[in-house]
């Protein structure tokens, strides 16, 4: 049986705010959000890099297998819609581009780990769905999909 911790709806001219936390008593948890805006200022102008639409999940799920051993995975991401990226200069050209659009994207982490006392091993996979990286002036470039393994160990609570 699922439940709904949380719920949070806020709307203003602006635009409108969802979020809902929700878990299940297995361990599992999570909540998704999506925000829609206009993307303006308050004279109406259009707001460069602010995407009208995000839609943003967390699904997180810890399992206890004993008192010294517990297992752990966590699938994040975000799906940001199209923005307009106003004059773009592409140096590959060498001209200016008025009212450049940069289009929508996915990114995404993939988190898994197993904890025996203090210690966890995990893999994390980080910008699980990017195969294409937009950058532009103004605007965080994302990085490039990446692995990493490691160990992580706890000295102090």
């Amino acid at each position: 049986m699922w439940w709904v911790r949380s719920t949070n709806v806020e709307a203003d001219l602006k635009g409108l705010e969802l979020d809902c936390g929700f878990s299940h008593p297995y361990g599992v948890e999570g909540e998704i959000s999506y925000s829609i805006s206009k993307a303006t200022d308050g004279r109406g102008q259009r707001l460069e890099y602010k995407p009208p639409n995000v839609f943003a999940w967390t699904v997180r799920a810890r399992r206890d297998l004993s008192r010294h051993l517990a297992i752990g995975v966590t699938f994040s991401g975000k799906r940001v819609s199209s923005v307009t990226a106003g004059n773009q200069f592409d140096f590959s050209e060498q001209v200016c581009v008025e009212n450049a659009s940069l289009p929508d994207y996915a990114s995404g982490l993939l988190y898994g780990y197993l904890q025996i006392d203090r210690a966890k091993v995990f893999c994390r996979v980080t910008n699980l769905f990017n195969d294409q990286i937009y950058p532009a002036w103004g605007r965080p470039q994302l990085p490039a999909r990446s692995y990493e393994v490691g160990i992580s160990w706890e000295l102090w609570d």
